[in-house]
């Protein structure tokens, strides 16, 4: 229920012992329905009472002014968090309170405004001598349950974190309250409630109203009700008992009252609308009473057909390097038309009626398909005939995406962690380059096995973003990226050459090696075969058997660069040459 809060509510109780979760999740929904039955016996009671508007003639609050109007008390002024509103007039007998908590305007088209809560509420009887007792509620009806709200006898009524509207809340007394004569009715309420960023919701429009009717007092202390009050209690208490740890939930909020722009100006509200699909997408769609869950499913139905083929598009690019319609992000009249629509077509019914909607079914069928398993390689008049390979008449050659050409460096260098899920990492990077403009956040390289963790669990800032991915065409996250254009740069080449990341990488990659065999051309060998997985040609041997002399031979003389890479000019040659080897087209490209 999402509503701009720094607290995560609604939660549920996952427990220690699974075993126990079925039966806490009865009891979570077993309180709550025992709640909503118990409040919805006030509301038809509540439209039948006769209530008698009460009207102060003391006014004490702590902050801002309170002034009466037509039985209306407003408040102005400053109204900070923890200002208490405290009225007071003749002595009165009763049996409820009636508080409604009121919107600044009446007109409906300027709702929902700021939150109106009052945290604490209490009834305070004044003898003439001055003696001062409390009167003790017993229960508190609401309108409504509203969304954050947990309206109690000694408070935390009203409208939060928005006040949609008017309010009511009854305060069901203990026992009947006689006025004395001479004698005063004191009512104040402390509002300690806040929105996320520390503004206040006061109160700012209220009125009070009483009744002596006894069918009040008669609900309250009614037996069934009683029995229902012990219920929820005993749910409550086993409950408690269950041992685990609160976890936020996705709750679907009521429908909010939606009003049109006029002439796109919000703070212009003209007719209300309802949620619904416009006609010229409809196909099928539910006109009434649409919600998110019926939207969902029509979006996955057969009534709606783009769904399924914006998929398949969408996989076949991730597997081609270009999608059959190749604007993977636009699938309308301005976007490109697909290069094979029979094609198209034919997966998404497969995805849709005999996968069921599985990713997994749906990439097994293309890669073991007849067309992706084709070669790479064309002759130059298919590549000038086909330069982007629209007619598939040739398997996919397309470079690594930015998060795939790093975990492939570690995966190859032996140190990629398997960890998965927790918090964000902060993975080597080169120094001076990440900046936290707002505040003066730093970057502290993570250590341990989290420096090595998929790319996925990089921390990522839109206004700074991790510059080896960037360099790699990764979206800023400015903006929702349905496909990635890649491009080719000399910084790509700087990154994969000097970046830590990758140098650390080929420090891994030369250990490897290194523990495989004594015999050079054999290390080489190995290298080549875990970044590329195949075989290395004799011409690739001996290039590389002639770097790693000549890296030899310089590093001999200059000791304080290879003691960069490694402890010997012959280890550091050979970090050099694994560096390389991560470099080749082949180990870039698949």
């Amino acid at each position: 229920k999402d509503a701009d809060q720094d607290n995560d509510a609604p939660k549920m109780k996952v427990p220690a012992d699974p075993a126990a979760a079925e039966r806490a999740s009865a009891l979570e929904i077993e309180m709550r329905d025992l709640r909503a039955r118990l409040n919805a016996d006030g509301g038809p009671l509540a439209r039948a009472t006769a209530w008698e508007t009460f009207t102060p003639d003391e006014f004490a609050p702590n902050h801002g002014t309170l002034a009466l109007a037509d039985g209306v008390i407003s408040s102005t002024g400053t109204l900070p968090v923890g200002t208490l509103h405290k009225v007071a007039g003749p002595g009165k007998s009763f049996t409820a309170l009636r508080l409604e908590i009121l919107p600044d305007s009446a007109d409906p088209k300027k709702w929902p405004e700021r939150g109106s809560l009052v945290s604490k509420f209490t009834v305070t009887q004044i003898a003439p001598d001055g003696t001062r007792a409390a009167v003790p509620m017993r229960e508190v009806f609401a309108d409504r349950m509203g969304d954050l709200e947990d309206p109690q006898p000694t408070g935390n009524v009203g409208g939060f974190p928005k006040l949609e509207g008017p309010r009511w809340f009854v305060f069901v007394s203990e026992n009947p309250v006689a006025a004395v004569a001479g004698g005063r009715l004191e009512i104040a309420m402390k509002q300690n409630g806040s929105t996320a960023g520390s503004q206040g919701t006061p109160v700012r429009r209220f009125a009070i109203r009483l009744t002596e009717d006894p069918a009040w007092t008669a609900l309250a202390a009614d037996p069934a009700r009683l029995d229902l009050w012990k219920s929820r209690e005993a749910a409550a208490a086993k409950y408690g008992r269950i041992a685990g740890t609160m976890v936020p939930v996705l709750v679907a909020r009521p429908p909010r009252e939606t009003r049109v722009f006029e002439r796109g100006n919000r703070l212009t509200k003209g007719k209300i609308v309802k949620p619904g699909v416009p006609e010229l997408l409809a196909n099928g769609a539910p006109q009434d009473g649409m919600d998110r869950l019926s939207m969902a499913s029509w979006i996955a139905s057969p009534a709606n057909p783009l769904t399924a083929r914006t998929m398949v598009n969408r996989l076949w690019g991730e597997l081609f390097g270009t999608g059959i319609v190749e604007t993977m992000e636009d699938f309308g009249t301005s976007g490109a038309r697909p290069s094979h629509p029979a094609l198209l077509d034919h997966l998404a019914l497969r995805f849709e009626n005999d996968f069921h909607w599985s990713v997994k079914s749906l990439l097994r069928e293309i890669v073991l398909s007849a067309t992706y398993r084709q070669t790479h390689r064309a002759s130059a008049e298919l590549v000038a005939r086909d330069p982007r390979n629209r007619l598939l008449a040739r398997g996919p050659r397309l470079r690594l995406t930015a998060e795939m050409m790093r975990d492939q460096a570690l995966a190859v260098a032996g140190q990629l962690s398997p960890k998965m899920f927790g918090k964000p990492v902060f993975p080597p990077q080169p120094a001076g380059i990440w900046r936290s403009v707002y505040n003066g956040a730093k970057w502290t390289e993570s250590t341990g096995e989290d420096r090595v963790r998929r790319a996925i669990y990089t921390y990522s800032k839109r206004t700074s973003g991790y510059p080896g991915l960037l360099t790699f065409d990764a979206p800023t996250r400015d903006l929702c990226s349905a496909r990635r254009i890649s491009s080719n740069t000399p910084l790509q080449a700087l990154v994969t050459l000097n970046d830590p990341v990758f140098v650390e990488a080929a420090q891994g990659l030369a250990a490897r090696m290194t523990a495989h065999s004594e015999d050079p051309a054999e290390r080489l060998a190995f290298g080549i075969l875990l970044a590329t997985q195949r075989t290395a040609s004799p011409e690739t041997l001996a290039e590389l058997t002639a770097l790693q002399a000549d890296a030899e031979a310089e590093f001999a003389k200059s000791p304080a660069d290879a003691a960069k890479l490694a402890a010997t000019p012959a280890a550091a040659a050979l970090v050099l040459v694994a560096n390389t080897i991560l470099n080749l087209d082949s180990a870039l490209n698949r």
